[in-house]
């Protein structure tokens, strides 16, 4: 059983619910406190709206997903990426066809094709390790890579490349030239 006090439980990022359960013990009229901390594991999915979608995935419809799903429960995020991913996709039937069965009590996905709306239930999730490889893994599936971090996206507009970057290839181009400009002249 793990112990964590309060202050530790929050630096490592873990969320902790108190339950105080009282119970009273009618022959001895004793008051008796039960602590039962729960320890969730948290994650934050981050969308890169502006990176390449790959050819499953609608552009437009990526535009209007929030920023990030999450802070929260690992499952919870993962559901509402994935759900989302579907959502976006050009052909439900398609994205759909990515996702792996699993009977062992994970979250539930949801998609309307042929008619029909049909589920499927993710593997249940332990970790955010987990939920993240589980998402890189789609990723790849669908051919949309840089789509999805556990990282925030710089606001940049420009296949996916942080301004730092962008910056960096500038000052690469112009020092090229400027050695370029410099070797003619002597």
């Amino acid at each position: 059983m793990f112990r964590f006090s309060l202050s530790e439980a929050w630096l490592m990022g873990y969320i902790v619910i108190d339950y105080v359960v009282f119970m009273f013990l009618l022959t001895n009229l004793i008051v008796c406190y039960i602590y039962i901390i729960h320890v969730f594991h948290q994650v934050c999915v981050y969308v890169n709206k502006h990176g390449n979608c790959g050819p499953h995935l609608d552009q437009t419809k990526i535009q209007q997903l929030p920023d990030h799903f999450g802070p929260g429960p690992v499952n919870v995020v993962l559901r509402r990426t994935v759900q989302a991913c579907v959502d976006c996709a050009i052909q439900s039937k398609t994205v759909f066809g990515f996702l792996k069965p699993d009977h062992r009590g994970g979250e539930v996905i949801t998609a309307s094709f042929d008619g029909e709306t049909h589920s499927i239930q993710l593997p249940p999730v332990n970790s955010a390790s987990f939920a993240l490889r589980f998402l890189e893994t789609l990723c790849h599936s669908l051919q949309c890579d840089n789509l999805l971090s556990s990282q925030p996206f710089s606001s940049y507009r420009g296949n996916g490349h942080s301004p730092a970057e962008h910056d960096q290839n500038k000052s690469d181009k112009r020092k090229c030239k400027i050695l370029y400009c410099a070797s003619i002249l002597y």
